[in-house]
């Protein structure tokens, strides 16, 4: 088994599976993926083996489908950027090892439980791993533009492929399948800590045709983790602090009231929310929507961090203290003797004495005693796509691990991530 350092800030083409077997164990700080969707679409990954060398292979070309099929047609019933699906008439097999064109949820649910076995064996202990997905309705037909599908951030509608029946595994046409939750609960019997379902929501969701249910503008994405204490950096992705006005002299002139010599701090903001409202955006080299930077920070910001123990691997953490000025406040004194400590908020409580928020200063960081220096945490994406999830955390200061078995897309990453550092 390599040295995880071989694998540090470069993106290996391969099935994920396969090349995650190859990484030591507990050696990856963060996970960070979203992997493709069950039945969105043909990622044009697979091979033909055997047949007749000279044949095209265009196999089975079911009518007007797409999503699973990976099969689109122009309006005018032009064949455009058709994969082909099932086995060639001359013999030849079609190999392909993407993930998300199982018959059956069973199926999908099933290689994601294997995925994520392996990449919970590579994860610290006190890792964590941030999985998107959005999820997909059961149709009776198939049919292009049924409005009926996934319109999550890889763009196109997702057509549920099941030829003979129209079920899924007994689901009528119409039923959300609920591919997000089976995967997650599926995780969780695999021995997975699922610590919150955070609601991604799209201000700008695509349009949908639907006229009886509401047009979709959210997917999930599930904090995961391998033990149930882990690093969480809370304080890096607080909600932005707001300046509030503490005190001032007043005064009244011809019966006005008028405010001078305002004083003003800085009060702490909140813990971050479960519900994300980040906007989706087209990458213009990619002909689906990237999973976007801004959300992706938030997950690197307090999932991975920024320092960790060259020997042992150990978090680097933050040393916090409670203010001197906070630890002598005694009851007795007056309001006016708390308006130069910065947590100052005005007003006060049933003994008369002033509001005032209880706040740590940083003293510090911890140190392991491996004196073994500290580098950046490592944070994986098994599915990097177009690498978005590698430039973010670039951004931040961390390394990243990528896998994507479509090399015309590791080529796009590149490219991104070069481009990234000569501005």
């Amino acid at each position: 088994m390599k040295n995880i350092s071989e694998f540090v800030n470069k993106i290996i083409c391969g099935d994920s599976l396969t090349e995650l077997k190859k990484m030591p164990d507990e050696s990856i700080d963060c996970c960070i993926s979203s992997p493709p969707y069950w039945g969105l679409r043909d990622y044009g990954t697979a091979k033909w083996e055997g047949g007749d060398p000279s044949c095209k292979h265009r196999g089975v070309i079911p009518r007007n489908v797409s999503g699973a099929e990976g099969l689109q047609y122009s309006k005018k019933g032009v064949e455009k950027n058709i994969v082909y699906s099932g086995n060639c008439d001359c013999g030849a097999i079609r190999i392909d090892n993407q993930l998300g064109l199982e018959r059956t949820p069973e199926e999908y649910v099933a290689k994601m439980v294997e995925v994520f076995h392996e990449i919970k064996r590579i994860l610290k202990k006190q890792g964590t791993c941030w999985l998107n997905l959005g999820d997909s309705y059961a149709t009776k037909h198939e049919q292009v533009g049924t409005g009926e599908g996934d319109m999550g951030h890889n763009s196109l509608p997702s057509v549920i492929h099941q030829r003979r029946t129209g079920r899924v595994n007994g689901l009528e046409a119409k039923n959300l399948v609920g591919i997000p939750w089976r995967v997650a609960f599926a995780l969780q019997s695999d021995g997975w800590y699922l610590r919150q379902d955070i609601i991604w929501h799209k201000p700008n969701p695509m349009p949908e045709s639907v006229k009886d249910r509401c047009t979709k503008a959210h997917e999930y994405i599930f904090l995961l983790t391998k033990s149930p204490r882990y690093y969480f950096n809370n304080e890096a992705i607080r909600e932005q602090p707001k300046m509030k006005e503490l005190a001032g002299v007043s005064n009244y002139n011809n019966g006005k009231r008028e405010h001078k010599n305002l004083k003003y701090a800085e009060i702490k903001g909140a813990n971050k929310r479960s519900v994300w409202t980040i906007t989706t955006k087209s990458f213009r080299e990619a002909h689906f929507a990237t999973f976007p930077e801004n959300l992706i920070k938030p997950m690197v910001l307090a999932g991975c961090p920024k320092e960790v123990c060259n020997k042992c691997g150990k978090a680097r953490k933050r040393i916090t203290e409670q203010p001197e000025w906070e630890k002598h406040q005694s009851k007795g004194m007056a309001a006016q003797d708390y308006e130069g400590n910065p947590m100052y908020r005005g007003g006060s409580h049933n003994d008369g004495l002033p509001y005032r928020s209880k706040t740590k200063e940083m003293v510090g960081f911890t140190d392991c005693g491996c004196n073994a220096g500290w580098s950046a945490g490592i944070v994986l994406d098994p599915f990097m796509g177009a690498g978005t999830t590698a430039l973010a955390t670039k951004n931040l200061k961390r390394n990243y691990v990528g896998i994507e078995l479509n090399p015309s897309y590791i080529k796009m990453a590149e490219k991104r991530l070069r481009q990234e550092i000569l501005l």
